[in-house]
């Protein structure tokens, strides 16, 4: 321990810092990092191409742009409306 001096009174603060969490080249783990980062474009891809054959371009992308912005909004909202310390 060290004393250091500043503008209040004396304070005792460690020597060196402790030790930081050791950074990985995942986000979550690799397995789950596979599944929800690479192979969801894989799963996605042929569903388009599917949708592509029975629907227009522009009903796909007013599906897509519906259910992305509620899949965007609806947990923000829930989590302020539906929290009573915050509402």
């Amino acid at each position: 321990m060290q004393h250091v001096i500043a503008f209040s009174g004396p304070q005792t603060v460690p020597a060196a810092p402790a030790a930081a969490r050791k950074q990985g080249l995942w986000i979550l783990d690799s397995w789950r990092d596979l599944v929800l980062y690479v192979c969801t474009p894989l799963v996605i891809l042929p569903i388009f191409l599917l949708a592509q054959a029975r629907w227009s371009a522009q009903d796909i992308y007013l599906f897509v742009a519906a259910f992305g912005a509620m899949g965007h909004h609806l947990p923000g909202m829930i989590r302020a409306y539906g929290d009573r310390a915050l509402f």
